[in-house]
């Protein structure tokens, strides 16, 4: 808060933003993820989280701000996505790890 020039009330909004872009963009990369199809889901996982840890980093070294950087919205427009398309990745592998383990189960004949 001190160290960007934002008063408490401002702070707080802020602080939403990467929260609502998630909620914006998770349905947007889910269907994006259903399309592109099981194969690249590593891939978009390597991307989601170099995205997390490039706005964590980008955080970490960004200068002192004397008055209101407008600038620091952007990594946190960054690690919302970055968190948007984390979540929307987990639940086909979760969906997809639980159906294998029943498939194996069923197979040995445990119900």
């Amino acid at each position: 808060m001190k160290r960007f020039g934002y008063d408490l009330i401002d702070a707080g909004h802020i602080s939403s933003i990467p929260y609502a872009t998630a909620a914006l963009a998770t349905p947007i990369l889910g269907a994006f993820l259903y399309k592109v199809g099981k194969e690249n889901y590593y891939k978009m996982l390597v991307v989601a989280l170099g995205l997390i840890g490039y706005t964590h980093l980008q955080y970490a070294y960004w200068p002192q701000c004397v008055n209101n950087c407008g600038f620091t919205v952007y990594p946190l427009i960054l690690f919302g996505l970055g968190h948007a398309l984390l979540v929307s990745m987990q639940a086909p592998i979760v969906q997809e790890m639980f159906s294998s383990r029943n498939q194996a189960q069923s197979k040995q004949g445990v119900a």
